[in-house]
């Protein structure tokens, strides 16, 4: 999270405005949304890696 919260255009887009960032010491990527403008990360979603990839962006 802190390297979110210190360089969040690190990550590059995805998709769409997403970005993403693979934890080191967990299976999950942490799926994000950045508005430069406004200053405001929102996390859209705490993916595991060993679920359906084509189900990464989809929101229930």
């Amino acid at each position: 999270m802190e390297s979110i919260i210190e360089h969040p255009e690190r990550y590059p887009k995805k998709k769409s405005n997403f970005r993403q960032i693979a934890l080191r010491t967990f299976p999950f990527i942490i799926i994000y949304t950045f508005y430069k403008k406004e200053g405001i990360i929102i996390i859209n979603s705490i993916f595991h890696t060993s679920r359906n990839p084509r189900k990464k962006y989809r929101r229930k």
